[in-house]
């Protein structure tokens, strides 16, 4: 179905034609059939995904599907959805949302989908805060603690920012590796912010957990470096020299914060 729908249907009466009601497998031919039209036909990939949900109002990739059109019509925002209109539209933005909670309510994604449509519907503060009382219930704390880092972000708040970020530099991982991408998230959104010090931080620690990444190794020289700290800098490349002696980057960069990290110390009272 997802191969052929594109070409076979224009219309919702075409999908009825694929997917007739005495079809054993009618929901999952009707799911296929809309997923496969949803760029060209939007409209009309939108009414199969409202049948789904008359069929069986707990399907939750139906529910995500219209969920997260409701939002990209506030956010864009669509015609219908401007002026006088709008309440409508936020109300049905926030009732699917809702109902996708209920359905799947153990994944960031569903909790994420809500508050960017609070967000969207001009109440930025519950839109953080219900991101953030989700946290705590769900399967997958770290991608809601990433999302809700992005969400205060994005509306300002600088302190729970931080505060976000260092939660999820301390929060539980396995394996090791998601640990380090952890670290390398917070320090990317510290420098985003120009928070360099503190993008430093968590860079160091990312590092440490992972000796085996030259590319982390680079990445912490550069950033002491950028704050003056060239002897952190200096140390670091002594070790990437030890460590990849064919890279003849490694060398002149030792060479410049050998000198810097000596002209620092003599400048030193």
């Amino acid at each position: 179905y997802r191969k052929e729908a594109p070409f076979l249907v224009t219309t919702f009466e075409d999908a009825m034609e694929l997917a007739p009601k005495k079809d054993p497998q009618r929901s999952w031919a009707i799911e296929q059939i809309a997923l496969g039209i949803v760029a060209r036909a939007p409209q009309v990939s939108d009414q199969l995904y409202r049948l789904l949900i008359q069929e069986n109002p707990r399907n939750a990739p139906a529910l995500e599907h219209l969920a997260r059109a409701a939002l990209a019509n506030l956010t864009k925002p669509a015609p219908q959805c401007i002026g006088p209109a709008r309440a409508a539209c936020v109300a049905e933005a926030i009732d699917l949302a809702r109902k996708l909670i209920a359905v799947d309510a153990t994944h960031c994604s569903s909790h994420e989908l809500l508050a960017r449509v609070l967000l969207a519907s001009g109440d930025p503060n519950k839109a953080v805060d219900t991101l953030d009382r989700a946290i705590d219930s769900i399967q997958d704390r770290v991608v809601c603690l990433r999302a809700l880092a992005q969400l205060t972000s994005e509306i300002g708040d600088r302190s729970r920012t931080t505060a976000t970020l260092d939660k999820l530099a301390e929060a539980a991982c396995s394996p090791r590796e998601v640990c380090v991408e952890n670290l390398i998230f917070a320090s990317g959104m510290e420098m985003g912010r120009q928070n360099t010090r503190h993008a430093l931080h968590y860079l160091r620690r990312a590092a440490e957990l992972a000796p085996e990444r030259l590319d982390l190794q680079r990445q912490q020289a550069e950033l002491a470096a950028s704050l003056a700290l060239h002897a952190e800098a200096k140390e670091i490349y002594e070790g990437l020299v030890r460590r990849d002696p064919s890279n003849p980057e490694w060398p002149k960069r030792l060479a410049a914060e050998t000198a810097l990290a000596r002209a620092g110390s003599l400048g030193r009272p």
